[in-house]
């Protein structure tokens, strides 16, 4: 698990972040819901120690200040914060400066207009409830330091600074004493404590993202978002038509066995790099690789489109998705095999590779069973099964055939008659099967494939130029 001490890049650092936020206003949006029914219940249960001071205050004269001033600014809170549209570092800090002024209005119904008629003890009975809200806001959200420093700024200027200057007019010593000394030990604990629980959820954050890099470097990215997402449609068996590529190195047998193992480990390794970002780059999914091989599929870990065949008014349109996703899916492929063709040369010529060593690869369309194999106490992995995978292993094989006769020192791709379309749109040449030496294994009804000769290929004499 080394690559979990790795430093974040950029972009996943972003991403933290916005999971930091996402978790904030997640937190923030529970506590609008449970303030509002506080509010809700405060305005009824505060009128009896209120009209203690002030006998004219009615049920409804303390209820519906409350409710205009508290609860609905708490409900907007909690539906501005859950609206997708708005950005996120908005949202915190509407959060972070609005609920301290919303505590403040709170306070003006009726408390501060007692206090300051020099009726200062009223606040022994909300002090509890201030208190409550700031703890559950600074220790339960765990804002982010700068927006927590907002917050706690907020408080000072919009609640404690006028207890202090309410309860110093009215020359009330004792109780500015028992009021500030209690807040004066409560900000920097709770600050402390708001900014350790948000260190603690930023480190798990990390390693959130750290793991998942490392699983998607395993698994791939559809399958490893997939498990994380706990996105049970691809993690199912199912069919889907996709494109499927195999790939190999021609005479590689030959080139193992002329060259020493240190340089063969080297070469293969930068070899198999090269074609997982090809892979990646384009959208495919690298099934697997034994030795030299290359077991690729493009659409096959996309999810299963819907069925609509049981609807005949759409079927023009069906079709016609249908075309644009295989031509679609035909593009990533060839986009795929020409980067890993180019990076191969590149790669020979950096560590001296000699020897006539070539790409061969081979592409079809099918219906592919997509299979959940092996036991879920030990080990399971998607797996891709179907005579279209049987056909592509085949072509591959072909391209031997292809070489000889066409070009001996090229790489080449064989695709099959299924995306003849597409072939001919992309200008690859025809090769007509018209005798039974030229059959491709287990597949005589095949007439007929396409086949593309990659470019001017440089060797250790001379150069060939392929047309």
């Amino acid at each position: 698990m080394s690559n979990i001490d790795v430093p974040l890049s950029e972009a996943e650092r972003k991403e933290v972040a916005q999971h930091m936020l996402e978790g904030v206003l997640n937190r923030a949006s529970v506590l609008c819901l449970i303030y509002v029914a506080v509010f809700g219940t405060y305005s009824l249960t505060s009128l009896s120690f209120i009209q203690l001071f002030d006998p004219s205050v009615t049920l409804l004269s303390n209820t519906w200040p409350r409710l205009l001033l508290n609860v609905l600014p708490l409900v907007a809170m909690y539906f501005f914060i859950r609206h997708p549209k708005p950005r996120r570092t908005l949202k915190v800090w509407v959060w972070s400066v609005g609920l301290p002024l919303i505590v403040m209005a709170a306070c003006t119904v009726h408390v501060w207009r007692i206090m300051a008629d020099i009726q200062s003890e009223i606040y022994l009975y909300v002090h509890g409830a201030n208190a409550f809200i700031l703890v559950t806001s600074v220790v339960v959200v765990a804002l982010p330091p700068r927006y927590l420093l907002a917050q706690m700024t907020a408080y000072v200027f919009f609640l404690i600074a006028p207890i202090a200057y309410l309860l110093a007019s009215a020359e009330s010593y004792g109780l500015l004493r028992f009021a500030m000394s209690d807040y004066l030990i409560a900000l920097p604990v709770l600050g402390f404590l708001g900014h350790s629980i948000h260190g603690l959820r930023l480190k798990l954050a990390t390693l959130d993202v750290k793991t998942k890099k490392q699983a998607v470097s395993f698994l791939g990215p559809q399958i490893a978002k997939a498990i994380y997402e706990q996105n049970d449609d691809l993690l199912r068996s199912r069919r889907i038509e996709a494109v499927v590529v195999q790939m190999d190195i021609r005479s590689y047998s030959d080139f193992y066995r002329s060259n020493d193992a240190e340089k063969v480990r080297r070469f293969m390794s930068e070899y198999h790099s090269l074609v997982s970002r090809a892979v990646g780059e384009f959208g495919g999914y690298w099934h697997k690789s034994v030795g030299d091989a290359h077991l690729i599929s493009f659409g096959a870990m996309d999810p299963s489109p819907a069925d609509l065949s049981d609807l005949p008014e759409l079927a023009g349109e069906v079709a016609t998705a249908e075309d644009r996703r295989r031509h679609y899916l035909f593009q990533k492929a060839m986009m795929t095999i020409d980067a890993v063709v180019k990076e191969f040369e590149t790669a020979k010529k950096k560590h001296g590779i000699l020897d006539q060593i070539r790409i061969g690869a081979a592409m079809t369309f099918g219906d592919l069973e997509i299979r959940v194999q092996g036991d879920a106490s030990h080990k399971r992995e998607l797996d891709i099964d179907g005579r279209a995978i049987i056909r592509c292993a085949r072509l591959e094989e072909y391209t031997k055939m292809i070489r000889m006769n066409v070009a001996p020192s090229s790489s080449v791709l064989v695709v099959s008659p299924e995306l003849a379309l597409e072939s001919q749109k992309a200008n690859l040449k025809t090769w007509t099967i018209d005798s039974e030496e030229k059959q491709v294994r287990n597949f005589p009804e095949l007439s007929a494939v396409h086949y593309k000769v990659f470019g001017e290929v440089e060797n250790s004499s001379k150069i060939v130029r392929v047309s």
